[in-house]
């Protein structure tokens, strides 16, 4: 089998290196990043395939989700500057009073009381 198409396997869990004697794609940039702005910027790259797609007369919502994903990996890696864009938008989601009051709250908050044992 051939390498994968450059991919990335960005936090969570990645494939094993060795399965299917395929070897794991390396990130072409520093992943110095902050989780939430990876999991953003691939949100960004997600929705960017998906509209693509649909320019193209696709519904995406019937394709498999691991080609969407396969395609949103390849795409982040060609647009570096989403990450610069998802860690703008969480700078910008952290100075505003929504965010602010939303953290406050939880952190306030009274949890549920856990369940009782079952019999």
């Amino acid at each position: 089998m051939s390498e994968p198409a450059n991919l990335l396997f960005l936090g969570g869990r990645a494939p094993d290196p060795n399965h299917h004697g395929q070897r794991m794609a390396k990130a072409p940039f520093n992943l110095a990043h902050p989780g939430a702005a990876v999991t953003l910027a691939r949100y960004f790259a997600k929705r960017a395939v998906k509209d693509e797609w649909r320019r193209q007369g696709l519904k995406p919502q019937y394709l498999d989700a691991s080609e969407l994903t396969k395609a949103a990996a390849a795409y982040l890696s060609e647009h570096l500057d989403l990450l610069d864009e998802a860690e703008r938008t969480l700078a910008e989601w952290a100075s505003s009073p929504r965010y602010r009051s939303f953290v406050e709250s939880s952190a306030t908050a009274q949890h549920r009381k856990p369940r009782k044992p079952t019999p």
